[in-house]
């Protein structure tokens, strides 16, 4: 949790305002000295950036970058917001193929 936290650039007071948590209080669960509830598990992923299944240790098969990628994709709740994320990434994709064809 240390690590997703110093490579989101955040402090433990500021990760710890966003769950309504004092310093001392974030830096007890930072620690593993108190279990988070559900619902502050979901706001640290959402402020961290990271899905929920990594602060669980669980392994999806994805690599960190995917699972970023697919956090980030969820978070996008505008239907046109979505469309041209996804658009524009397939113009990247179109993008990288021709770069690879090229060489």
């Amino acid at each position: 949790m240390r690590r997703a936290r110093i490579e989101s650039g955040l402090s433990q007071e500021a990760v710890g305002e966003a769950l309504g948590l004092s310093v001392t209080g974030y830096g007890h669960y930072e620690r593993a000295r108190q279990p988070f509830t559900v619902e502050q598990l979901f706001r640290l992923s959402s402020v961290l950036g990271r899905p929920v299944t990594w602060f669980l240790g669980i392994d999806t098969g994805l690599s960190e970058e995917d699972a970023e990628v697919l956090h980030l994709w969820r978070q996008i709740e505008t239907p046109a917001v979505r469309d041209t994320t996804l658009r524009l990434l397939r113009i990247q994709v179109e993008s990288d193929r021709s770069l690879r064809n090229e060489r």
